[in-house]
Parts: structure tokens; sequence; C-alpha cells
């Protein structure tokens, strides 16, 4: 039961980020920087995310 909390909530998090690193590519040529940091933000969600399924 625990253990898939667990999964449940890290699947959570990892399609928000990946809708938000979408979002923020949608919005990269706005004159704001913030678009860019979701990108990146979300990158690195993700990257952390596979490298932890892989190990």
């Amino acid at each position: 039961m625990r253990r898939k909390l667990h999964n449940t909530i890290l699947r959570t998090i990892t399609a928000l980020a990946a809708a938000t690193c979408v979002i923020g590519a949608m919005l990269l040529d706005s004159e704001s920087l913030i678009p860019a940091a979701m990108v990146m933000g979300g990158i690195a969600w993700l990257t952390l995310f596979y490298y932890a399924q892989e190990r």
C-alpha cells in the first residue's frame, strides 16, 4: 500500500513536470525568462526520474 502511494505521487509529479515542460516550450518566444526556467526545471526532473527508474 505504501509503495503504491509513493509510485502514484512520483508519477503525478512527473506528469506535471512533463506538462510544464511542454507549456514552457510553447511560451519560449516571450521576453520573460520564466518559460525557459519552466523548461529547464521540467527537463531536470524528467532526467532525474529517468535515471532513478533505470537504477
